[in-house]
C-alpha cells in the first residue's frame, strides 16, 4: 500500500520506532540506500543566467523565489547592496565571471527569518551563495549574504531549532544541501529540516556500514591485537583457543595504581 510511495520511509520509520518502544530491542536500520546520492532533478532548482556578475536585477528575481508577500522595506536598495557584495566578495571581475547561479525552489523559515539558499558558478569554482532575510516592523530586509561554507554550517546548526522548508521532496533537498556541505553527514541534515527519525536511520545505517568495513578491512592495531589473541595454545592435550579475550596487553606494573582525587572541582 504505501512502498510506491515517497513518504515510504518515513513509514518504515514510525514502525521501527514503534518495535523498538515495544521489544525493546537493538535498533536496526530498515531502510538501506538513504545515506546514498540520488539525482535531483531540474525542476527542483531555479536556475539563473548570469551576464558576467552580479547585477540588482538578478538579485530581485533570486529574492523572489520564496514567494514571501510581505512587502521589502527598501528593494531597490538592498538588490544593490547584495550585488556589490557578491562581486566584492568573490572578486568577480571581466577576468573572473559570474557565470550561474542557481537556488532551491523553497524558502528556509526559522522564527522571523527567512534563507535563500543556492549555490553560484565563478570562472568554473561552485560556491554556496544564501540570503538571509529578516522580517521587521516596517517589512522585510537582507540581513545577511553568505558566501562561505563554514558560515553555511552555522545556520544548518543542529544546535538551533528546525528550518521549515517549503519543500516535500526531502531527499532531493538533503542531497544538494550536502553538496553545498560535504563536511556535515547527510543524517545531520535530515535532522535540521526536521526528519529525525529518517536522519537517525541514515546515521545508523552509516554506523553499521563502517562496521562491517572496519570487519572486512581492520587496521593495523586491530589485526596486532588478533593475532597475539590467537596465538595461546594448550600444548598438554591439544586443545587450542582461537580467540582468547586479554584484559590488557601490556604487563601490570606493580605501585603504579591511578589514584583519582575525590571531590575535585
Amino acid at each position: 500500500m504505501i512502498k510506491d510511495r515517497y513518504e515510504v520511509d518515513l513509514a518504515l520509520a514510525y514502525l521501527a520506532s514503534m518495535r523498538r518502544r515495544t521489544i525493546q530491542n537493538i535498533w536496526n536500520p530498515i531502510a538501506p540506500g538513504l545515506g546514498g546520492k540520488m539525482e535531483i532533478s531540474s525542476d527542483f532548482l531555479r536556475h539563473f543566467k548570469a551576464a558576467g556578475e552580479m547585477t540588482p536585477q538578478l538579485v530581485k528575481e533570486i529574492l523572489a523565489v520564496p514567494g514571501i508577500e510581505a512587502p521589502f522595506r527598501d528593494l531597490t536598495g538592498d538588490t544593490i547592496r547584495v550585488s556589490e557584495r557578491v562581486n566584492d566578495e568573490l572578486q568577480i571581475d571581466p577576468d573572473r565571471r559570474l557565470e550561474r547561479v542557481e537556488v532551491v525552489d523553497a524558502g528556509f523559515y526559522r522564527n522571523r527569518g527567512a534563507y535563500i539558499v543556492g549555490s553560484v558558478v565563478v570562472a568554473g569554482e561552485t560556491g554556496p551563495l544564501a540570503l538571509a532575510l529578516l522580517h521587521r516592523e516596517d517589512g522585510v530586509e537582507v540581513d545577511a549574504v553568505i558566501l562561505r561554507e563554514t558560515t553555511l554550517r552555522h545556520i544548518f546548526s543542529s544546535t538551533l531549532a528546525n528550518l521549515h522548508v517549503t519543500r516535500t521532496r526531502y531527499h532531493e533537498l538533503v542531497e544538494y544541501l550536502h553538496r553545498l556541505m560535504p563536511v556535515r553527514p547527510r543524517g545531520e541534515h535530515y535532522s535540521t529540516i526536521g526528519y529525525n527519525h529518517v536522519g537517525k536511520l541514515v546515521v545508523m545505517e552509516q554506523i553499521t556500514h563502517r562496521a562491517r568495513r572496519q570487519r572486512r578491512n581492520p587496521g593495523p592495531r586491530a589485526r596486532a591485537a588478533r593475532q597475539r589473541r590467537h596465538r595461546l595454545h594448550l600444548a598438554g592435550d591439544g586443545v587450542r583457543f582461537e580467540d582468547h579475550p586479554r584484559q590488557t596487553d601490556r604487563p601490570i606494573q606493580m605501585g603504579r595504581i591511578p589514584r583519582h582525587r575525590i571531590g575535585a572541582g
